[in-house]
């Protein structure tokens, strides 16, 4: 695998610090320039978008965006005429599968893989 250090500086933190990461964002930019720089550095590209697919099924791609977009696993639920319980159980496979547990952190996938936009998620806080 391609191993990418990422560091979050300001402008005023030491060449020594920075000179440690393989890219580096900038702590001053916005939500959106900060995103476009981690899409930039990871190079989404359509190979790796078929990958994603492939990992998520697409009902817990659907789960997965609407959790990330605030819902609880009732809200899920009942929008998807599903079991709590069923919701929790795709809740489980995604967090197994993706490595990733908690909320904010399938956030940042979500945005990262073109499940959600920023924009939804920052309406959805």
């Amino acid at each position: 695998t391609d191993l990418k250090i990422i560091g979050l500086v300001s402008p005023h933190t030491n060449q020594n610090i920075t000179s440690r990461f393989s890219h580096t964002l900038n702590m001053e930019n916005s939500k959106f320039q900060l995103i476009e720089k981690l899409q930039e550095i990871v190079g989404k590209d359509k190979k790796q978008k078929h990958d994603n697919e492939l990992l998520l099924s697409k009902r817990e791609v659907e789960i997965l965006r609407n959790l990330v977009l605030g819902l609880t696993n009732q809200d899920v639920a009942n929008k998807l005429f599903l079991s709590v319980h069923t919701v929790m159980t795709h809740r489980k496979k995604i967090t197994r599968k993706l490595g990733i547990k908690t909320v904010s952190g399938l956030t940042v996938y979500a945005i990262m893989n073109n499940i959600i936009d920023i924009r939804e998620a920052e309406r959805s806080v």
